[in-house]
């Protein structure tokens, strides 16, 4: 697959069928080929705001990898324990295939700024380029986007939280980001697959997107998908800038990446 000398990203579906007394429906990403991953940037938070994780002043100097996961499992087991945001971690307590994502820290509070910052930028999208959101490669596009979000959110977290200065932080450990990144987007498409970005019906009625979910998990789309990991790339960098400045128009870096990859859509091509 083309890119710009971006990690190699593949997508592949997995489709649960119907299960006893309840149907769901599925589609789970996958990152394969190495990933360079540097934890980066200056950056701390420790008391963190509760909304969004960022930083407040004072940082705990002495947070290891440890103290980092058993304090997002904690926060995990408290966003639960809440009545918010319920029906978007329905899958976790009730699926046992997405139930892992709970082993991933502060998985809960990255679905919720997920959710709501993908959900503003489709918003943005059809207002500005609705053919874009009609377009047969919309659902791989916002796919790799998510997935760029996904990972930029939790490194930069972790970075944040640890107050990690340039050049600390292991590349072994940027696997196991990687896969908390990865964890978290899987979640997030397969929960999309399920209800839609606003719902199915106004996914439809607002913006023209079809209930073609399915073709993030249609390995020959991807493979001829030229330019796939500039998307993940750019919303890699989306999630970096709007962890640092919260105005950061993560709207526009989703439109300027899908007008990139989609171009002009063609009449045939769209649904």
């Amino acid at each position: 697959m083309g890119g710009g000398g971006g990690p190699n990203c593949h997508f592949a579906g997995v489709a649960a069928g119907r299960q006893s007394a309840r149907s769901r429906r599925g589609v789970a990403m996958r990152v394969r080929g190495e990933r360079d991953v540097r934890v980066g940037k200056d950056s701390g938070a420790s008391p963190q705001d509760s909304r969004t994780g960022r930083r407040r002043p004072g940082l705990d100097a002495d947070m290891n990898d440890e103290d980092y996961v058993s304090l997002g499992k904690t926060a995990n087991a408290k966003a639960l324990d809440s009545d918010e945001d319920e029906a978007l971690f329905r899958m976790a307590q009730g699926d046992d295939l997405f139930a892992s994502v709970l082993d991933v820290p502060f998985a809960l509070k990255h679905l919720r700024d997920l959710h709501a910052v993908m959900r503003h930028s489709v918003a943005v999208l059809g207002e500005r380029h609705e053919a874009l959101a009609q377009d047969r490669l919309f659902h791989v596009a916002f796919s790799a986007f998510t997935l760029g979000f996904a990972l930029g959110l939790v490194e930069t977290h972790r970075r944040k939280l640890m107050g990690l200065r340039s050049g600390i932080g292991a590349l072994s450990r940027g696997t196991r980001i990687e896969g908390w990144g990865v964890e978290i987007a899987t979640y997030y498409i397969a929960y999309v697959d399920l209800e839609g970005v606003f719902g199915k019906r106004a996914d439809i009625d607002l913006y023209g997107i079809g209930d073609a979910w399915r073709e993030v998990a249609n390995e020959d789309r991807i493979d001829a998908a030229d330019r796939l990991e500039d998307v993940v790339n750019a919303g890699r960098r989306a999630a970096r800038a709007w962890f640092e400045e919260e105005t950061a128009d993560v709207p526009a870096a989703f439109v300027d990446a899908l007008t990139a990859f989609i171009g002009t859509p063609a009449p045939n091509r769209a649904r």
